[in-house]
């Protein structure tokens, strides 16, 4: 279990190490798009996230941001501003960079050791069509705004779920690397083994082949004895004796080297095996340790993919509540308004209680005159109203609307109205210019 400890050591002492230095932030042009070069003292574990308000935050775990690295701007292209902070998350100094566009985009961070670069490019398929307003009977809502503090401790735990895998990705990557070399050391060992058994073989042949001398010379030998005992010279038996003996004790001399030999080949072929069988324990382990850091690798990953998810629902939920409660202000801000209305419009129907056909178009008209769906352009848009792509003054402009258009409400945000146009086309305005449809009608009664 060495690796999980290593592991269980580095996450418990990455609070005290010294962080490290953001250098640089910088801003480049690209074929289409621009590119965020961001450059550290040494390699950070880093996550992407997307804001609620459409804005990409990128987190550098264990860094803070230099004296060099500072907020940037531009005038024109995909990225207005990126914005350059410092945040503790998890007791863990950490570097934050807001990144803001003016329109929708794809993103990519590319990791070349210590050069994190984010490469933004325009969302060519452009964003999906916004969530028309909810009708008048919702409007008893619950107004209270949400807590962003559930969605940044998601954040927190995302972030700090990220790094732990990181860091166990690169456990596993050590311990591929130590099994690959277990197996080499294994191999190395069985082509040595392989060798030892080549020249045991040679060994014994060598052996076989000094017995059979040894045998032969014992032979010779009693045929010299024979010999002697017929009547050959004594000088000429003797001579051979001699030699015969002397070969004899060379043989065995030579005989008694090779079961050395063999003997010591034995206790290498022993040695060959208790470290081939230690190698195989020691892969075996390390298998272990592998698949154990593999299933932690997965388990991690799950709590990744649920933190994700709890997030998403959070943002969702902080989307539908602000929607929600901008609705509910804009119905209590018109609420003096509708009774207004209701006055003049009961008056001007009791003036008119004469004539049967007048009073039918009255009623007929109570229901356009107190919704909020149809909006006109006021006379203060003179001469035109900007029709934009985004709720920004920095979006372009697409078309000038007179004044007198009667447009169609969609989504309503702090100071910007989503409408359709007569030709279909939906777009942002300024709400300040836009007056209830009801108002244009009372005026041509």
């Amino acid at each position: 279990m060495l690796f999980i400890a290593a592991a269980a050591a580095r996450s418990q002492d990455s609070g005290s190490r010294l962080p490290v230095e953001v250098q640089s932030v910088e801003m480049s042009e690209a074929s289409a798009g621009e590119d965020i070069v961001i450059e550290a003292a040494s390699p950070v574990d880093w996550i992407a996230d997307l804001e609620p308000d459409g804005s990409l935050v990128v987190f550098l775990s264990g860094s803070v941001p230099g004296p060099e690295a500072l907020d940037l701007s531009s005038a024109n292209g995909l990225v207005s501003t990126v914005g350059v902070g410092f945040t503790v998350v998890g007791g863990v100094p950490t570097t934050r960079l807001a990144i803001r566009t003016r329109s929708s985009f794809r993103y990519r961070v590319v990791e070349a050791g210590r050069r994190l670069t984010v490469e933004m490019r325009p969302d060519d398929q452009g964003t999906p069509a916004p969530t028309p307003l909810p009708p008048a009977e919702t409007r008893s809502v619950e107004t209270q705004p949400p807590a962003e503090s559930g969605s940044r401790g998601l954040r927190d735990e995302l972030l700090r779920v990220r790094a732990q895998a990181a860091l166990l990705e690169r456990e596993l990557s050590t311990s591929r690397g130590d099994l690959e070399e277990a197996r080499r050391a294994r191999q190395s060992l069985e082509a040595r083994l392989q060798e030892a058994d080549r020249q045991s073989e040679t060994y014994r042949e060598r052996a076989s082949s000094l017995h059979a001398d040894r045998l032969r010379l014992i032979e010779e030998l009693r045929e010299s004895r024979a010999e002697v005992a017929h009547g050959v010279s004594t000088d000429v038996v003797a001579e051979a004796t001699e030699d015969a003996e002397r070969r004899l004790a060379e043989s065995e001399r030579a005989v008694r080297g090779a079961q050395e030999e063999v003997t010591e080949l034995r206790r290498r072929l022993e040695q060959v095996e208790s470290s081939a069988t230690a190698s195989s324990g020691t892969e075996k382990r390390m298998r272990e340790e592998l698949e154990q850091l593999r299933g932690e690798l997965a388990a991690s990953r799950s709590s990744e993919e649920r933190l994700r998810s709890e997030l998403a629902t959070t943002r969702s939920d902080l989307e539908r509540t602000t929607g929600e409660r901008s609705l509910a202000d804009q119905a209590i801000a018109n609420d003096a308004g509708d009774r207004a209305v209701s006055d003049a419009l009961r008056r001007s129907l009791e003036e008119s209680r004469s004539s049967e056909s007048d009073l039918r178009r009255w009623l007929a008209r109570a229901p356009a005159l107190l919704g909020i769906e149809s909006l006109v352009v006021g006379d203060a848009a003179a001469p035109c109203l900007s029709f934009r792509p985004a709720p920004s003054t920095d979006s372009p402009v697409l078309d000038c609307i007179e004044p007198g258009t009667v447009l169609s409400a969609l989504m309503m945000r702090p100071d910007w109205m989503r409408v359709r146009l007569p030709d279909r086309r939906e777009g942002w305005v300024s709400q300040q210019y836009l007056e209830p449809a009801y108002k244009s009608e009372m005026a041509e009664l």
